[in-house]
C-alpha cells in the first residue's frame, strides 16, 4: 500500500503568499526597512520605544528592566534589539535610562498616526 501525503509539498508553481495590507502592516514593514529588524521579538521592543516617548525631544525614559517588563522580552532579546538600533544610529543612550530616538524613526511613527487619523476621520 502506497502512502500519499495529506498536504502536497509546494511546487515551483505555488502562488506566493499574499501579505496583509492596511496601515498597521505598512507601518511594521516600513519599520523593518528602516531598522533592518525582522524578528518579532525585537520589533516589539522597537514598537514599545516608539509608543512611549516620555520626555521632550523624542527621548525615552526607561531602564532595560522596565523595557523588558513592559515588552515581555528577555534580557538577551532586549540587548540584541537595542544594540541593533544603536549600531544603525537610530537610538542613542544619553545616560542611564534616557534614550534619544532618531527623528527618522519618529517620522515613520508620525506618518502612521497621521494615516490612522485620516482613515478614522473618513469614517465619520
Amino acid at each position: 500500500m502506497e502512502m500519499t501525503p495529506i498536504h502536497p509539498l509546494p511546487t515551483q508553481t505555488s502562488p506566493r503568499p499574499v501579505l496583509p495590507d492596511g496601515p498597521l502592516f505598512r507601518y511594521i514593514r516600513k519599520l523593518q526597512q528602516v531598522t533592518g529588524i525582522y524578528r518579532w521579538s525585537h520589533m516589539r521592543v522597537v514598537l514599545y520605544l516608539l509608543d512611549s516617548p516620555s520626555l521632550p525631544d523624542d527621548c525615552f525614559l526607561g531602564t532595560y528592566n522596565k523595557i523588558a517588563w513592559e515588552t515581555g522580552a528577555c534580557s538577551q532579546i532586549l540587548a540584541e534589539a537595542m544594540h541593533a538600533l544603536q549600531e544603525k544610529g537610530l537610538v542613542r543612550k544619553i545616560r542611564g535610562g534616557v534614550w534619544k530616538i532618531h527623528p527618522k524613526l519618529m517620522e515613520v511613527r508620525n506618518a502612521f498616526y497621521r494615516e490612522s487619523v485620516q482613515g478614522d476621520s473618513g469614517m465619520l
